[in-house]
């Protein structure tokens, strides 16, 4: 049986463990101060307000951007377990997402952008999260809960939870059509359409994105740097915050 696979953009995530429901948000206290961030000099702050008015500052070496963006003001609310912004004037020129899944996971608390779920699981299985600096992040976490341990499996919506892999996948190339690669494996069962694979052991690392689970090859006419032979997994980093050899 083979898996066949499309290289695609690197994305950040880590692994997980027994399924949890989804808590009732009714019972979270959202409010706070939330950091993103690149690690090379651009930040992202989101202020929560416990009288529902947010603030939003992006930051580069810094600076606050004041162009774009760089600053957002408004109101929140929250919808069941979504966070809505709305924005008190139209400075939000370059689109600040302003929907979030809100993501407990143990005493951690994550904001995702509706439209980042994906990579957010993505980086979980991947081993990118939970995060262990302040920043580096692709996901709003609250201030100080880097520092917190994070036990299990972040507590997703339910349409996201199969999008969380409960055990690590290999999988060896054992054929390259320009940028299609075909894989095989052994458990794969929990692969979906649009997760992510990373190579083994020879740098760089590349990563793969599922395109199609399937029990037989097929073709694609895109390009991409991987090999007959080489290893891939879902989970880049080990426990210990190194990458795979």
């Amino acid at each position: 049986m083979r898996i066949l696979l499309i290289l695609g953009a690197l994305v950040w995530a880590a692994a997980p463990a027994v399924h949890q429901p989804h808590p009732s948000t009714a019972k979270i206290e959202v409010a706070g101060e939330f950091y993103q961030g690149d690690m090379a000099g651009v930040e992202d702050r989101l202020t929560l307000r416990s009288n529902h008015t947010f603030r939003y500052r992006w930051r580069e070496f810094g600076n606050i951007v004041d162009h774009g963006h760089g600053k957002v003001a408004g109101r929140w609310r929250l919808d069941g377990s979504r966070l809505v912004l709305v924005e008190r004037a139209s400075e939000n020129t370059l689109g600040f997402p302003l929907e979030y899944q809100v993501v407990p996971w143990g005493p951690r608390l994550y904001l995702v952008a509706e439209n980042r779920m994906l990579e957010f699981c993505n980086r979980v299985n991947g081993g990118f999260e939970p995060r262990f600096l302040p920043l580096g992040g692709n996901d709003f976490l609250r201030a100080k809960d880097w520092e917190k341990a994070a036990p299990g499996r972040p507590e997703v919506d339910p349409a996201w939870m199969d999008f969380l892999l409960s055990r690590t996948v290999k999988a060896r190339v054992t054929a390259v059509d320009h940028a299609t690669v075909y894989l095989a494996a052994v458990h794969f069962e929990e692969l979906k359409p649009g997760m992510s694979l990373y190579t083994i052991g020879k740098p760089p690392l590349r990563v793969l994105r599922v395109l199609k689970v399937s029990p037989s090859l097929v073709a694609s006419s895109e390009v991409g740097p991987v090999e007959v032979g080489e290893w891939v997994t879902s989970r880049a980093l080990d426990p210990d915050r190194r990458f795979h050899p």
